[in-house]
């Protein structure tokens, strides 16, 4: 699969679960989130978020550390040129179950929500739940607690989780990555190419660094593919192909 790979500002630790790399996740609570976007579904169950053109696949597993550091670093990127009209986030589920015992059930809660139209209030608050365990179980009355200040049915949700009623959406989502090649999270992908970002612990003003990056590299991509060349993509041949590929570089051309 081509790579799309990012240069990072110096001082952000970039990690991946599915890898031996040291994680600290930040330690934030649940935030409700109001969708200032259209959230939608793709046919086969997929939560989506705006309607760019230019569409960014988030594999994710919500007990993994390096996921959870990612969902204060670069999901607020995303949503923000969601917002603008300028990408399409599209949510896949990839839990590690090999080395992430709760990581099956959460993703299946979550879609759980995603049949209430409340996927992305309940993404936030799985996460904030998974950091407060710090890798202990967490059980299905904790995930439907979780989602009591949400506005769902809770009969249906509970169901629903108990019932793991989405397993065969997880299990789609999971042959889909498999096919794709992924084995570790959290995976972007922007148009079917690996958007190698690894995994961020904010660390002083370098993830304010990291996100204008990461903002003016996506916004140059939408430019250009919406009607100019596009980015020329070049990789770095030490870098690691345990991390997602982190440590290569996006050369963009002179604008015409």
């Amino acid at each position: 699969m081509k790579k799309i790979v990012l240069a990072i500002a110096a001082g952000v630790l970039l990690a991946s679960c599915g890898n031996s790399a040291t994680q600290n996740p930040a330690q934030t609570g649940a935030t409700v989130i109001e969708d200032k976007a259209t959230v939608g579904r793709t046919t086969d169950g997929a939560v989506t978020y705006g309607e760019g053109a230019a569409r960014v696949q988030v594999f994710s597993d919500f007990q993994c550390p390096a996921c959870q550091s990612s969902n204060q670093t670069v999901a607020p990127v995303l949503d923000e040129l969601a917002e603008a009209g300028k990408i399409t986030i599209e949510y896949r589920q990839f839990p590690l179950t090999q080395i992430h015992k709760n990581a099956y059930a959460d993703a299946n809660a979550a879609l759980c929500a995603a049949d209430q139209n409340a996927f992305r209030s309940y993404h936030q608050a799985l996460y904030a739940l998974e950091v407060s365990k710090r890798g202990a179980t967490v059980s299905d009355a904790e995930r439907i607690a979780a989602a009591n200040s949400l506005g769902m049915d809770m009969e249906k949700f509970s169901s629903c989780v108990n019932n793991q009623e989405n397993k065969a959406k997880v299990d789609a989502d999971m042959t889909l990555g498999n096919s794709l090649g992924i084995s570790g999270t959290p995976t972007y992908l922007l148009d079917g190419q690996s958007l190698s970002l690894g995994a961020f612990t904010p660390a002083d003003n370098s993830t304010v660094t990291f996100q204008k990056n990461l903002r003016k590299f996506l916004e140059t991509y939408v430019a250009r593919t919406s009607g100019q060349s596009e980015p020329v993509v070049t990789s770095d041949e030490n870098a690691s192909t345990g991390d997602n590929g982190v440590g290569g570089v996006v050369s963009t051309p002179a604008t015409h």
